[in-house]
């Protein structure tokens, strides 16, 4: 499922201060996002590794 990067932001910053995020043209939004599932990526593949 697929759900817009604005429309997260939107509900994220109900009662909340702004995001930096609200400004962002939606290339940006796509970068940011890409950006942050590559991290996501990372940061699973290190912790399902074993030492050794």
């Amino acid at each position: 499922m697929h759900i817009a990067s604005r429309y997260i932001s939107s509900i994220e910053n109900s009662g909340q201060h702004p995001s930096l995020l609200d400004d962002m043209s939606d290339i940006g939004l796509r970068i940011v996002t890409a950006a942050a599932k590559a991290i996501k990526e990372v940061e699973t593949e290190d912790s399902c590794r074993t030492p050794g």
